[in-house]
């Protein structure tokens, strides 16, 4: 069996991606904001290619509040279009 490889701060190369910010409003939302990912998808005719994939930058500033604002998307890789 093939051994699978981790390394840590590894850039990839995507081409085709689909990203969609998520609001540090909606961050405990994600399920919703997943589900509408993909059925926006599904309703343009694409098909998706490799993995859904939840990134998370992390803290980048505050708001007027003092919240911090935290930088999440929620990506996927599209094949071309199937209509």
């Amino acid at each position: 069996m093939p051994q699978i490889e981790f390394r840590e701060n590894k850039v990839l190369k995507l081409t085709n991606v689909l990203s969609r910010k998520i609001p540090t409003a909606e961050l405990f939302s994600q399920n919703k904001q997943i589900t509408m990912l993909q059925n926006w998808v599904k309703a343009k005719g694409y098909e998706t290619m490799g993995p859904l994939i939840l990134y998370s930058g992390g803290i980048t500033g505050a708001d007027g509040d003092n919240n911090p604002i935290i930088d999440s998307r929620i990506m996927v890789q599209l094949k071309t279009a199937t209509r």
